[in-house]
């Protein structure tokens, strides 16, 4: 809807639905729809709807998705969403190598130093990432986390370029990700599907081969969640 036609909606003032609306989308409810102006859902709203899936109807979903990805890339791969600053792993599935990083669903990491979390917070509405980056320490991990907020908006925007996120050794010292969006029926990324394991078994080509299964799998859990046709 455009400001006017919810000044109408509502009963109220333009002037007053705009105020309302600029506050909105700086807490990520609702966001400005390119380039027609228009207020659609924001971020938050469409995290809190996958959110109110209880765990077994995700995973239902998910994890046949996970599956495949799991088998084809034999590393460990989850599913994330933004939830209260940080990241909410919905799903996620272990490789079966030895030497992996073992976290549950329903775990939580920073959004500053992992590839999902990255990956989200490039693509929240500027006032709302402006607020999450100030309002959530850049905490220290390793030698490689980003600390600086002007370093890290400039290395968001790089993630926004490519479409695709990776936490080199960022959160954990010889640990590598790479993620990829999933995106909702507007188009608008809702949530992150990405594959981790130690850099000496994820290097830069691995990277490369791995991006086109993340991407076949986020389309297959868009078209899942969303009930989006598949071209």
């Amino acid at each position: 809807m455009t400001v006017a036609e919810l000044s109408e909606q509502v009963g109220l003032p333009k002037q007053t639905v705009q105020r309302m609306v600029v506050e909105l989308e700086r807490l990520g409810a609702v966001q400005r729809m390119i380039p027609s102006n228009r207020i659609g859902l924001g971020s938050t709203i469409r995290n809190l709807a996958i959110k109110t899936l209880n765990a077994h109807q995700i995973s239902r979903i998910t994890r046949p998705v996970l599956n495949e990805l799991v088998g084809a890339l034999e590393e460990t791969c989850n599913i994330g969403v933004l939830s209260d600053g940080e990241i909410v792993y919905v799903d996620r599935l272990e490789c079966s190598w030895p030497l992996r990083v073992q976290l549950q669903p329903g775990s939580r990491v920073p959004i500053h130093c992992t590839a999902i979390g990255k990956l989200l917070l490039a693509f929240q509405p500027k006032a709302h990432r402006d607020h999450l980056i100030a309002q959530h320490p850049l905490t220290r991990y390793t030698e490689h986390t980003i600390t600086d907020a002007g370093e890290l908006e400039n290395h968001l925007a790089d993630i926004r370029d490519h479409g695709v996120s990776i936490n080199r050794e960022e959160d954990c010292p010889g640990l590598m990700a790479l993620a990829v969006p999933i995106k909702d029926e507007a188009g608008s990324v809702a949530a992150g599907v990405a594959v981790h394991a130690p850099v000496t078994r994820l290097t830069p080509e691995h990277l490369a081969a791995a991006r086109p299964h993340l991407e076949i799998a986020a389309e297959r859990l868009s078209a899942s969640l969303f009930k989006k046709e598949l071209d």
